[in-house]
């Protein structure tokens, strides 16, 4: 009777995990596809890289070169960026002053690389906008860790 008892509930157990498990090893295949997916050339071996909600960077040391993924409703994003182009980068964040607390909202989230070359374009990376989601949920932080973590491959 123990016997029964104790292999149902070992069976009624597992059924409970197994939904969790299975979630766990197809969300680690999705981001190990999407790394795979963010350079052009397979052969490119990403050193260091971090997932924030619906976006993905990452830095291959071999190539100095950091890339970028993100996934909206209406668009995927990737992008390559040479960091022996550009001197700096920086966090620059887009505010909407609520007057009657005067509390600054964020509105929009960006990632700027500058040039060194005066004629060339800045790049930009869209870490958040208000108009996609509402609520930021680590993105600030995301961004100003990798900023700095650029930064130091920069100088």
């Amino acid at each position: 009777m123990e016997l029964g008892t104790t292999l149902i509930g070992l069976f009624i157990t597992a059924l409970c995990i197994a939904p969790f498990l299975w979630f766990s090893y197809t969300n680690k295949k999705h981001k190990k596809q999407i790394i795979k997916s963010m350079s052009a050339d397979p052969t490119t071996k990403i050193t260091s890289y971090e997932f924030c909600g619906d976006m993905a960077l990452a830095h291959s040391a071999t190539e100095n070169r950091v890339f970028f993924y993100k996934k909206t409703k209406d668009l995927t994003i990737k992008q390559a960026i040479p960091l022996a182009d550009f001197k700096s980068c920086q966090v620059v964040k887009t505010t909407d002053t609520q007057s009657k607390d005067k509390h600054q909202v964020i509105q929009k989230l960006n990632i700027v690389f500058h040039s060194k070359i005066s004629h060339q374009q800045d790049i930009s990376l869209p870490i958040y906008n208000a108009d996609e989601s509402m609520i930021m949920g680590g993105e600030l932080l995301f961004a100003e860790k990798w900023v700095k973590e650029i930064q130091g491959k920069l100088n």
